[in-house]
């Protein structure tokens, strides 16, 4: 859907690496990433790595409707899932 509305994808990322990988060669505007990366909270590192170092918003994508609204200081808004 985002293609067909002529957005840009810089693609998926499985963990850190690889999203900061993106954000280094893509230059995104915006990240959505899931808070519970890999089962803990490194979706919050990571979005504020994003941020600081890329200036990259981040939207939460979350079960856990608490925990995102718990951590908006690092993100720019929140999915539920």
């Amino acid at each position: 859907e985002l293609l067909r509305a002529g957005y840009q994808v810089a693609g998926p990322a499985a963990d850190e690496t690889e999203a900061l990988a993106l954000a280094s060669d893509q230059a995104p505007d915006v990240a959505v990433v899931d808070i519970d990366l890999h089962g803990g909270h490194e979706g919050l590192e990571l979005a504020r790595t994003l941020r600081c170092q890329y200036g990259v918003a981040t939207v939460f994508v979350s079960g856990e409707a608490a925990a995102a609204r718990a951590n908006m200081d690092a993100a720019f808004g929140y999915l539920p899932k």
